[in-house]
């Protein structure tokens, strides 16, 4: 593992130095925006220094240096292998190492403002804290997900005392932070439940990450056929897959829908199973994963796109798949609580409905009542697409983390 030195506008002092694991060209959802982000920053005038790390027998430096020597921003870059084949212990090791990188460009890079992302949770605020003790210079938290409260809801932290530990710590983070950055209302109202001051926490949420084909044509139902309904993204734990797939499966035995499952993840064999059970296979497809490409396809051609969460995951994450059904002119069923940022959110613009999965007994009722009486009443796809585009557009949502970003910097 080796550090690269500084590359873009390397004699300025930087304004912000935005502090990631990754970013691009590595082809993450967060390391993505963060691009976008920096560019925004830069435009506005601020001098920039991204710090992130590159795989070694990769291209990611080299693309790196381009965009910032491009955009006028500076960047560093250390080496870190990829950590897919690491074991537990080489993992820790890699953590530490990064850390103490991350350590020596708080106290040393002359940045006035630093921005740092949950991900490792709680640590990286954590760590500029510390770094603080030595240097003068202001702290942007941008919270994806409210740790650890997540890491319990998911069951990674099994023992109370930890958990009341790292909520200290991370309470500590945002009340020490002089903005915090998360994605919707009720993850602020659980910041503010530890009890914890706010004054400093802004909701804005993340942007649509690729452009969206315009809808040539309306996708138009035909009277009395049924309904097409689309899952797309990760088939994973914490999303009540197993409810949400017994209702697809009632839905079809009235001929009210049929359903689309395009992803993959753990919980995909057991959706399976559950389908081939119930001998609705041609009803009910996985398509498996498949290109972004495609997915927007599937979402223009759908009825409505399905959005489902654990209960309580709606306090500490966002769906960012509403996000992306939205863009593409989907309306969305949301099995969320009806009283969530998301639910209210959809039920207020007529962009969809929101159910409580918690009773699974009556939601089936609920969504075949919303399907016969008032799923006419959402708004058309062009008027969907405008919503989207005015509220999750790059453009304005990385305009407004500037201007936060700029009123700590000058």
């Amino acid at each position: 593992m080796s550090s690269v030195g500084m590359t873009g506008s390397e004699n300025m002092k930087p304004d912000v130095a935005i502090v990631h694991r990754y970013f691009w060209p590595q082809n993450y959802p967060y390391a993505i925006m963060l691009k976008s982000i920096a560019e925004g920053m830069s435009e506005a005038g601020m001098n920039v220094l991204v710090c992130s790390c590159h795989e070694k027998q990769t291209d990611q430096l080299r693309q790196r240096k381009v965009w910032a020597s491009e955009r006028g921003v500076a960047c560093k870059s250390l080496a870190m292998p990829s950590e897919r084949t690491f074991s537990i212990p080489m993992k820790i090791f890699s953590a530490l190492y990064y850390a103490l990188w991350v350590f020596s460009i708080a106290l040393f890079s002359g940045a006035k403002v630093i921005w740092v992302g949950s991900t490792p949770p709680v640590i990286m605020p954590l760590l500029l804290r510390f770094a603080r003790c030595f240097r003068r210079f202001k702290i942007v938290y941008h919270c994806q997900d409210i740790h650890p409260e997540s890491m319990s809801i998911n069951g990674n932290l099994k023992r109370q005392w930890v958990y009341n530990s790292l909520r200290k710590i991370d309470e500590a983070n945002v009340v020490k932070s002089d903005l915090v950055v998360t994605l919707s209302d009720d993850m602020k109202d659980t910041i503010a439940s530890r009890p914890c001051e706010v004054d400093n926490v802004k909701v804005i949420n993340n942007f649509i990450l690729d452009d969206i084909p315009v809808l040539r044509e309306p996708v138009k139902r035909a009277d009395g056929a049924p309904y097409k309904l689309l899952f797309a993204g990760g088939l994973g734990r914490f999303q009540n897959l197993e409810v949400l797939t017994q209702l697809a499966i009632e839905l079809v035995k009235k001929n009210l829908a049929v359903v689309t499952f395009m992803g993959d993840g753990p919980v995909r064999p057991l959706m399976e199973r559950m389908v081939k059970d119930s001998g609705f296979q041609d009803k009910i497809k996985f398509p498996g994963h498949r290109p972004l490409s495609d997915a927007i396809k599937a979402m223009q051609a759908a009825d409505f796109g399905l959005v489902s969460l654990t209960p309580g995951v709606d306090k500490v994450a966002y769906p960012s798949k509403t996000i992306m059904y939205l863009a593409a002119g989907l309306p969305c069923l949301a099995f969320v609580s009806p009283s969530s940022s998301l639910g209210r959110m959809l039920e207020e613009n007529d962009l969809g409905a929101a159910f409580d999965l918690t009773d699974a007994e009556s939601v089936f009722s609920q969504v075949e009542e919303f399907l016969f009486s008032c799923a006419n009443g959402v708004k058309d796809r062009d008027a969907i697409m405008r919503f989207a585009k005015d509220n999750f557009s790059e453009k304005s949502v990385v305009s407004r983390l500037v201007v936060e970003v700029k009123e700590l910097v000058f």
